[in-house]
């Protein structure tokens, strides 16, 4: 599923953040992959709302050109499939006094 085009138009490379929604026809997948032309690259599911998912990912674009990314949901056994360890409302740090 293609998610984003990302256009830059400066004469330099241009790496930034991309937050993008997107619809799904039913239930939404429990996490998705973002791949663009090089292969997977970083992506953070940051909210959840009926049939849709809004995710953050890093977008690398060449100098006066686009670039595509798609989504796609985890294939089973992939990493993405894996709860994660940190909670989205808080995160405790044990803390110890410097030595």
């Amino acid at each position: 599923m293609c998610i984003r085009g990302s256009y830059n138009p400066l004469a330099i490379r241009r790496t930034d953040t991309v937050e993008a929604r997107v619809v799904f026809d039913g239930t939404p997948p429990p996490s998705l992959r973002v791949f663009g032309p090089t292969g997977e690259i970083p992506s953070q599911v940051v909210s959840r709302e009926g049939a849709s998912i809004t995710v953050l990912f890093l977008a690398d674009v060449a100098p006066t050109s686009w670039s595509v990314v798609h989504a796609r949901p985890p294939t089973p056994g992939s990493a993405a499939m894996e709860p994660s360890p940190v909670s989205q409302t808080h995160l405790t740090l044990p803390t110890t006094p410097p030595v």
